[in-house]
């Protein structure tokens, strides 16, 4: 009987000059945080008196299982997590064996950033 792996799909878009592809693997751990970009107001003094928020993200940081030939996305890519359109930041081979590896993917989805 051969194993059966289940789970949450991350779904990665590859652009080529032959045209677009796609990949897809299995999340097996997935972290989240909410970040932006930030400044702050200071006083006569030199003393911080308001922190601005902007550019609000969406960091995710996720495990993904998928076969051996599947492309590991580039930078810039488009992947999408669980439903969630994210732009990757960097991806990284944790494992190879038997035809699969082990990838983690660390992507972004910026708030008004619009497709």
């Amino acid at each position: 009987m051969n194993p059966t792996i289940r789970g949450r799909v991350a779904v990665w878009g590859i652009e080529t000059e032959a045209g677009d592809t796609w990949a897809a693997g299995i999340i097996t751990g997935q972290g989240h945080e909410k970040a932006g970009a930030e400044d702050f107001l200071f006083d006569g003094n030199g003393f911080t008196i308001s922190q601005i928020f902007f550019d609000e993200q969406d960091v995710c940081d996720i495990d993904v299982i998928c076969e051996a030939a599947s492309a590991v996305p580039d930078r810039g890519d488009d992947i999408q997590i669980a439903g969630f359109d994210c732009i990757v930041q960097g991806a990284s081979t944790k494992w190879e064996q038997k035809g699969w590896k082990k990838l983690n993917i660390k992507a972004k989805k910026f708030a008004n950033l619009v497709e």
